[in-house]
């Protein structure tokens, strides 16, 4: 009798919930049918049923190519259709994997969905920018699914619709186990719904002249770190993903976390995205992973300026075709995607990149109620001296900083470290707050470890050979940020929008901590 009421309550269970039980029964494509060049997509397509049965991974990649970047979109996609020495070469799209391309580049001539396909094609070598900024979507051989309009009727504006459009397709036409999703294009880190602050205001804060004193030793961390300056041709606020020029047009972080949202309840059975990639600049930040921590299971990006090249797309390529896991993938990318940067890939700085890869089930779980305490146990800190907000400013003031007032998470909390050891050095004791907080931010670190899957930098971060005098922060570097600014006025610009991050609710003790620093009741 038990059996059969457990029988029927799972015969229920599975045709009430469309989610796993629907999916799961789609078969596997079949192996032998394959891609011919010289044959006409649709009839491809129709002789597959590709909706139909599911594959092991299917890899979305929106490119936001209409802007300075649109000669790399070509380059990339040149990457992933030709086969490159020492690679391993196993395709594109292949019986296990499906990468399709939304891409928009500069020119006006429509918005094109593309089926990825690897050629018999060798790649050139010493390939230069000068090479594809004589190219256009002529010289993509894979084929084109659909062809949208970019002007005109029909034409869709909003890059956020656009976006949804293009991953609701993905998943609908190319289901499969894994999904993994690339958001390719300009990048600025967390920015809301609610803007003020203008461009202009946003740089980087300027540094302060080297102290002396017993405070010397906290002084900033000189990394060297190359800005780029914006070539937006319009006037906007920092932040954001996904730009289009000729619109002026890009994608904030609440709209792109409700994006994901849609998509996973209406396209995607209630499963999110097995990894989210952002091959964009500055977007690895506690402020876009929070956000984003309901969207996927990982999340890859950096905390630095990305190289305009981005990603190595044959090896990722290569990966997703060895059937590897989504867990396996997101350890695997950044240290594997350091050692081709290495090897000369693209133009990165070998000294300042980064790349890294977060669990947002941990980080949601575990790290944030871990960063709340540590907002505590500072707020304590602080109420047992008032001239420690001094102090803690102070080490704001003359920490490295990324464009936008973000600064890594690892060397914020070694310098806290930093900070209370020169205390104890001055006053010869250590106080009931100061011992508590010492405790919590060793304890941070060790969450802040559990949260990364996996990172790689570049040796200016983790190697004192590299640099002319030793410095205490490296070893603490993490390729994670999170916004601290500088001063009131850099607080003031920003703090209405960030009161909507889902960050700053999760985390209250953190947005009490900046308001008790700048004195805001």
């Amino acid at each position: 009798m038990k059996n059969f009421w457990f029988l029927f309550i799972f015969i229920f269970i599975g045709s009430s919930f469309e989610g796993p039980f629907v999916f799961a029964s789609l078969p596997t494509c079949d192996q032998t049918i394959r891609y011919d060049f010289s044959e006409d997509y649709q009839l491809y397509k129709e002789k597959l049923k590709r909706n139909e049965c599911k594959r092991k991974w299917t890899l979305l990649i929106y490119m936001a190519a209409d802007n300075d970047l649109s000669p790399y979109s070509l380059w990339d996609i040149y990457e992933m259709e030709h086969k490159i020495s020492g690679a391993l070469n196993l395709g594109a799209s292949t019986e296990h994997v499906d990468v399709i391309v939304e891409l928009d580049t500069r020119e006006q001539t429509g918005l094109r969905r593309l089926h990825i396909f690897q050629t018999d094609l060798e790649a050139k070598t010493a390939l230069k920018l000068s090479d594809f900024e004589q190219k256009n979507e002529s010289s993509i051989h894979s084929p084109v699914i659909q062809l949208l309009p970019e002007v005109g009727p029909g034409a869709i504006k909003d890059q956020s619709i656009r976006f949804e459009n293009f991953l609701n397709f993905g998943l609908a036409e190319y289901p499969s186990e894994h999904t993994m999703v690339v958001i390719w294009g300009h990048g600025e880190g967390f920015i809301g719904t609610q803007t003020a602050a203008p461009r202009d205001n946003m740089g980087p804060a300027e540094w302060s002249s080297r102290p002396s004193g017993l405070l010397a030793e906290m002084s900033k961390i000189d990394l060297e770190m190359t800005i780029p300056e914006s070539t937006y041709p319009g006037e906007k606020v920092m932040g954001g993903i996904a730009f289009d020029y000729s619109e002026l047009s890009y994608i904030d972080l609440p709209t792109l976390a409700a994006i994901f949202k849609r998509v996973q309840n209406q396209s995607h059975k209630g499963r999110k995205i097995d990894l989210l990639a952002m091959d964009a600049c500055l977007m690895q930040t506690l402020e876009v992973a929070t956000e984003l921590s309901d969207s996927a299971q990982f999340l890859l990006g950096s905390t630095q300026i990305q190289d305009y090249l981005g990603l190595p797309y044959r090896h990722l390529l290569d990966q997703l075709n060895l059937k590897t896991t989504p867990y396996q993938l997101a350890m695997e990318l950044p240290v594997q995607a350091g050692e081709i940067y290495r090897q000369g890939y693209g133009h990165s700085s070998l000294e300042t990149y980064t790349l890294s890869s977060l669990n947002l089930h941990e980080l949601k779980y575990q790290f944030l109620p871990t960063l709340n305490h540590l907002g505590q146990r500072l707020l304590n800190y602080l109420a047992e001296d008032d001239f420690r907000i001094f102090e803690l400013q102070f080490l704001l003031e003359n920490s490295e900083v990324f464009e936008g007032e973000t600064r890594d998470l690892g060397i914020f909390l070694g310098g806290l470290k930093r900070l209370l050891w020169l205390e104890f050095q001055r006053e010869g004791y250590e106080t009931p707050a100061a011992l508590k907080l010492r405790e919590m931010i060793d304890f941070t670190l060790t969450g802040l470890h559990q949260t990364m899957i996996s990172a790689s930098y570049g040796d200016l971060y983790i190697n004192a050979s590299t640099r002319s005098s030793e410095n205490y922060w490296l070893g603490f570097f993490r390729g994670l940020g999170i916004w601290l600014p500088s001063s009131i006025e850099q607080f003031n610009l920003r703090s209405k929008e960030f009161t909507e991050s889902k960050l700053w609710t999760e985390v209250p003790e953190y947005m009490a901590l900046l308001n008790r620093l700048y004195s805001v009741e």
